[in-house]
């Protein structure tokens, strides 16, 4: 679920719904750090080398080269329309998602699209499945907070809908989400099957 909100904000549609490109997402980061474990045990002098051999490092890098596979084509449709759009005297379209923010933001230089994608996943999709999950074992370890949480966001939607506004407005489900971090820090290696015996 992460992975496909992430992916519809970061690569808007029709990738957001790539089932490849979910997977990358999802694997990504893991292969990401492991082939860094990995190059840590060896000597810095044989890391240029041995970085073409390590089965972690190469499984990195042909999630990258998919990824590439993936987004510049994209990348490419979207600046084609842009240069017809201008052409024609037109507004160029504007897309609201990472892609559309970059190419703006980059206002003509090169960027690698690609790995910056890579980077917003690595910086997102594994941090908030986190989070998401440790509020729900939180939520199940005090039912009592479910039944509050539950009767605030009925009233917040049915007063204002699903808008922005009403996010603002969910301030118990602002403080239950702060506190279970705060709890609960990033990193951790608390293992909550056994949390309960040592309170």
């Amino acid at each position: 679920m992460v992975a496909r909100l992430s992916s519809r904000v970061f690569l808007g549609l029709p990738l957001c719904r790539n089932a490849e490109w979910l997977e990358i997402a999802k694997t990504y980061t893991v292969a990401a750090f492991m082939a860094a474990t990995e190059l840590r045990e060896v000597s810095p002098l044989l890391r240029p080398i041995l970085h073409w051999f390590k089965p972690r490092c190469r499984e990195a890098r042909r999630q990258v080269r998919r990824s590439r596979e993936l987004i510049d084509p994209e990348v490419k449709k979207r600046q084609q329309r842009v240069r017809e759009a201008k052409s024609a005297g037109l507004k160029p379209p504007k897309t609201a998602d990472a892609i559309g923010w970059m190419y703006d933001l980059a206002n003509g230089r090169p960027i690698d699209y690609t790995l910056a994608q890579l980077g917003l996943t690595i910086a997102a999709i594994h941090t908030t499945t986190e989070v998401t999950t440790r509020a729900l074992i939180d939520i199940c370890s005090k039912p009592q907070i479910a039944l509050a949480l539950r009767k605030e966001v009925i009233q917040v939607i049915g007063d204002n809908g699903w808008s922005k506004v009403s996010l603002y407005k969910l301030r118990l489900m602002d403080s239950f989400l702060k506190e279970s971090q705060r709890v609960n820090p990033m990193g951790s290696r608390k293992l909550y099957l056994t949390a309960d015996r040592g309170r």
